[in-house]
């Protein structure tokens, strides 16, 4: 019976080795090792990070950092159960030299590489984290790849607004320039999908994932149709003046990004008083 036992565990471990060998040859490493342990600065093209929260994607502007901090990462074992765990992740885009794209996710204690998880030691993966905020924190320039989203906050409720139109643009690694336009019905003809922004608020803050550099806002009465004029609204900063009753809005938003920009028009409603 011991021999039995002895056999099957002989068993499991070459399979799971073999399991490994196979991993380790689509990923270039093997569990223990520095999965960049070759990266070089010059290896990268161009670099970007994203943050999750606060949401934002800034560019990496020093790669000769960012490469000295991904040698120094290790991969102890597979482990895909980050997906469970809550917390920032921040995850960096390698665009590099030799054309391919390379996505690397440090969420302590995990590192993430191309979607597929490992155990990671949480010092290096922790500085990783640490230069991602130091970036956002020092002012990094944030790349705008699609339009940021909307909320309507009046008090203590709040409401997404829907998107309705942009024109786009977002620099690609090679060196053009990817423009994006979508079109959308007319507010009015959205006002059935709206959900109805109830307050006693005499103002609305609108609140972008990223500021933009200029807004305006118009609105409609429910019972208007398309061609009708628009009301213009008072901006004051991100705030604005709700007009009384219910209204359709329309806010016009625009980003002079280099890393991506353009305009985006949004669609809310909201229900002040009584006209």
């Amino acid at each position: 019976m011991k021999r039995r036992w002895w056999i099957a565990g002989i068993a499991v471990l070459l399979l799971a080795g073999l399991l490994w060998q196979g991993l380790g040859g689509r990923t270039g490493f093997s569990l223990g090792e520095r999965p960049f342990r070759d990266l070089e600065a010059a290896d990268i093209g161009s670099a970007s990070v994203a943050l999750k929260p606060p949401d934002v994607t800034l560019a990496v502007p020093d790669t000769e950092e960012l490469a000295e901090l991904l040698r120094a990462v290790t991969c102890r074992e597979r482990d895909d159960s980050y997906t469970e765990y809550a917390g920032q992740a921040v995850t960096f885009t390698l665009h590099l030299t030799d054309g391919t794209t390379t996505r690397v996710m440090a969420y302590s204690p995990f590192l993430v590489i191309d979607g597929a998880g490992y155990r990671t030691d949480q010092a290096p993966c922790e500085a990783l984290n640490a230069y991602a905020n130091r970036l956002l924190e020092t002012g990094a320039e944030v790349i705008l790849e699609s339009p940021p989203a909307l909320a309507v906050v009046c008090g203590d409720t709040s409401l997404g607004a829907m998107s309705c139109g942009y024109a786009w643009h977002r620099p690609q690694p090679d060196g053009s320039m990817a423009v994006q336009m979508a079109d959308s019905p007319h507010p009015l003809e959205l006002r059935g999908q709206l959900e109805v922004l109830e307050t006693d608020e005499e103002t609305a803050v609108l609140r972008f994932t990223q500021p933009p550099d200029a807004l305006s806002v118009c609105c409609w009465r429910p019972e208007d149709v398309p061609g009708d004029m628009e009301t213009p609204v008072t901006v004051r900063g991100m705030e604005i003046q709700l007009e009384p009753g219910e209204r359709i809005y329309q806010a016009e938003a625009r980003w002079d990004g280099v890393l991506g920009g353009g305009t985006a028009w949004y669609a809310f409603a909201v229900r002040h008083g009584t006209d």
